[in-house]
């Protein structure tokens, strides 16, 4: 898993992948006050390379 910046100080973009990587996604999270991170958008992606 990697993570980094997403533009602002409440949003950050994540990159998984599964045990056996064949399924791979970019992840756009927000930060909710007093709730935690929420997911807002989540892209399907056939390589991680450029992920970001």
């Amino acid at each position: 898993m990697m993570i980094k910046n997403g533009g602002g100080p409440q949003k950050s973009i994540g990159v998984v992948q599964s045990k056996d990587q064949s399924q791979k996604y970019r992840v756009h999270l927000e930060w909710v006050d007093s709730e935690g991170w929420k997911p807002v958008k989540m892209d399907v992606l056939k390589t991680l390379d450029g992920a970001y």
